[in-house]
């Protein structure tokens, strides 16, 4: 007993020098954007870079995460700031949405009240979770690169938090795999490196996920979900259809019965609290004008092409049509074209293998709920507004050549 105890004691005091050093290289930070003696750019940077360290550093002493996964990460983290920082340099951003989002900042700024009413107004929608992002970082840094830097952070964060999540499932190599090809995803690179949602809404699935799969933390992981359905409704929705018939179908019979009765608790409250909120209602109204609108023949109908093209979409050749920004998309749309072999190779072990099957109800459903939500609104050619499951397809590729199921690991032996 005294030697677990002296074993942990170093540990325990080398984290908290960590914690204390870190707090403290915070405050001085700030204090020093306050002072107006640094560059805030710099200081900006300084600062999400040391948290991304401490992060990185926390994961390789833990031995919980791929080694050279977490230095792929640093190197990106870098990368990826110099090219953001080359962006906000010379244009801001080449998207619309950006230019919306900096506008709503302004708003934000001029205005007194930040209760929801009036920052969805400044969005003109409900999904405004981004605009509080934002505004909590500029009011902090004072800079507009900081605005570039936090969604870099996030997606770092998020590739920590897939590969944690997706190990327990499946084998490490499938793990390394998925998260090696999602580092080097373009289409990932340009969407999480700009003044877009896409971060935001990344990381919060990506946590939503984490709570369930690994921390089974259902009061944090609703708090999660609820920010999810203010950065994007039909992730949200995605992730509640998913998670609920996953634990229906595999963990079920498994709960206690006071779980089962907790479970069944927080559904009836959920449910309760969702059609007679106001808040909520408003939700309720988009999703019935959405069904309404469009019918649900036309919904099935164009489902099939959907699912094709959350894969596949945008075609190589239709990517150098559409030209810059999205050019560098291109050797996504490569890959995923060249590579397509691999899907075929893993429906084939979704066919045969049931333990694989059970697996990937929590990650085929939420696909399949964006393909049916962007096959329809957007005719299925939106490529940024799918990256919430971009990490799902990519594990589907990584499943189609990695992947061994145990019977065949039993045969082996």
């Amino acid at each position: 007993m005294n030697n677990v105890l002296t074993t942990r004691q170093p540990k325990l005091y080398l984290t908290l020098s960590i914690s204390l050093f870190l707090l403290s290289f915070l405050i001085v930070c700030y204090s020093l954007i306050r002072s107006d003696l640094i560059n805030k750019d710099f200081v900006s940077f300084l600062t999400f870079f040391i948290l991304l360290i401490c992060i990185l550093w926390y994961f390789s002493k833990k031995e919980i995460c791929n080694r050279w996964i977490l230095y792929g990460i640093f190197f990106t983290f870098i990368v990826r700031s110099f090219y953001a920082y080359n962006i906000y340099t010379t244009e801001i951003s080449q998207f619309p949405d950006s230019f919306k989002y900096l506008n709503g900042l302004q708003q934000m700024q001029q205005a007194n009240n930040f209760s929801v009413e009036v920052i969805s107004n400044i969005a003109q929608s409900l999904q405004f979770a981004y605009y509080y992002l934002i505004f909590g970082t500029y009011s902090i840094f004072h800079t507009i690169y900081s605005l570039y830097l936090v969604n870099i952070f996030l997606f770092s964060v998020s590739l920590i938090l897939f590969y944690q999540i997706i190990i327990n499932d499946f084998s490490k190599k499938v793990a390394i795999a998925a998260t090696s090809i999602a580092l080097l995803s373009t289409n990932l690179f340009l969407f999480t490196s700009n003044i877009l949602k896409d971060s935001l809404v990344l990381f919060l699935t990506m946590l939503c996920l984490y709570l369930y799969k690994r921390k089974n933390s259902w009061i944090l992981l609703t708090v999660v979900m609820m920010a999810l359905f203010t950065a994007r409704i039909y992730t949200g929705l995605a992730l509640v259809v998913a998670i609920f018939i996953d634990i229906l179908l595999n963990k079920w019979k498994y709960l206690k019965l006071y779980h089962k009765v907790w479970f069944l608790i927080i559904v009836v409250t959920a449910s309760l609290l969702v059609t007679n909120s106001n808040f909520s209602s408003n939700y309720l109204y988009l999703l019935q004008v959405f069904i309404n609108s469009n019918g649900i023949g036309t919904i099935i109908l164009k489902s099939p092409i959907a699912v094709l093209k959350m894969f596949f979409a945008p075609l190589p050749w239709n990517v150098s049509e559409v030209g810059y920004p999205y050019t560098i998309t291109l050797i996504d749309s490569c890959f995923m074209m060249v590579f397509s072999f691999t899907l075929v190779l893993f429906f084939i072990k979704w066919c045969k293998d049931k333990e694989l099957r059970r697996k990937m109800y929590l990650y085929i459903i939420p696909i399949w709920i964006h393909a049916l939500a962007l096959g329809v609104t957007y005719d299925g050619d939106s490529t940024r507004q799918r990256i919430a499951v971009f990490f799902f397809i990519i594990l589907m590729y990584a499943i189609g050549v990695f992947y061994k199921s145990k019977n065949k690991n039993i045969i082996v032996r």
